[in-house]
């Protein structure tokens, strides 16, 4: 199963960096990348990469609830 990670620059070296936070999908990675940006000043650019070897480890943000048990 193929997941989404947000990689970032954040220093004068242009060197792309990510951590493990591995998403489901392109959507809550970029929610992720928007997220980081505006907490931490020091981003000067993001980007998404599709990530073909690692399962998603984080929960669907926009996911549908579970249903209702009777």
């Amino acid at each position: 199963m193929s997941s989404y990670k947000v990689e970032v620059i954040a220093d004068n070296t242009g060197t792309w960096c990510g951590n493990g936070m591995r998403y489901a999908s392109r959507a809550d990675a970029e929610n992720a990348a928007h997220n980081l940006a505006c907490r931490w000043l020091a981003v000067r650019a993001w980007r998404i990469q599709c990530d073909d070897n690692a399962a998603p480890n984080t929960p669907l943000v926009n996911a549908d609830p579970p249903p209702e048990q009777e």
